[in-house]
């Protein structure tokens, strides 16, 4: 797969979808991720939700979690990832820019009955001090380096916290999300940041690794003639 010329797959593997452009209906990969991310963790009607990682799964998973009841929602990320808290805010949640571990942020202990967390794992040990009692981690951050973290595991349990894998594995949620797409519960335009013709795609390649401030997804669109510019 990747970026190989041709690519043969079952054809029982394929969900057709109407009424989307070809860019929107690319979010429907990490749409799935983040739709078992708020389904494994289980978000009740009035929950508060805490989002650490306003990546594209991260942002897509605020308005999947206030339709699922949340009452609120607050994105963390990092003070260099401007553009994306942004996206976070027009999709109704507050935002909290941060370059501090969260275990130094007093006023977010145990406010959050929900955390999603979309970063690598190693920020699930200050993710818990964000827990109220009887609070649930779901988790879809794998990323680089070490998979180890410590926690104290007498104040996970005396607190009935939950710690969650989510692995979005079947990908049983195209048919959900790509409607989701197409009736504006995940607006395409606020996520896809930027388009680039396939002929610059070493061009997209290094927007996503060297401007990041700037960016929020970028999409490849196969059309040679198409003039790059940031999508609306």
């Amino acid at each position: 797969m990747g970026f190989s010329e041709y690519m043969f797959a079952p054809a029982c593997g394929v969900v057709r979808y109407e009424g989307l452009t070809p860019e929107a209906a690319s979010l429907a990969e990490p749409a799935g991720v983040a739709l078992d991310m708020v389904k494994t963790a289980d978000i009740q009607h009035g929950d508060r939700v805490c989002v650490i990682g306003p990546g594209p799964i991260g942002l897509m998973a605020i308005p999947m979690a206030l339709r699922s009841g949340a009452v609120k929602v607050v994105c963390i990320g990092r003070t260099r990832n401007q553009a994306r808290l942004e996206a976070a805010a027009r999709l109704g949640a507050e935002v909290l820019a941060t370059d501090l571990s969260l275990i130094e942020h007093d006023e977010l202990h145990r406010q959050f009955d929900r955390v999603l967390v979309t970063a690598p794992v190693s920020i699930i040990p200050e993710a818990i001090s964000l827990l109220a009692y009887g609070g649930i981690i779901s988790y879809i951050g794998i990323g680089a380096g070490s998979g180890t973290i410590q926690f104290d595991a007498n104040d996970f349990h005396y607190r009935k916290l939950q710690l969650r894998s989510s692995f979005a594995s079947p990908a049983l949620y195209y048919p959900i999300v790509l409607n989701m797409l197409k009736n504006g519960t995940i607006p395409s335009d606020i996520i896809i940041s930027h388009r680039l013709p396939l002929k610059d795609i070493q061009e997209a390649m290094t927007l996503c690794k060297e401007d990041k401030g700037q960016i929020v997804k970028v999409v490849v669109v196969p059309e040679t003639d198409m003039k790059s510019n940031k999508g609306g």
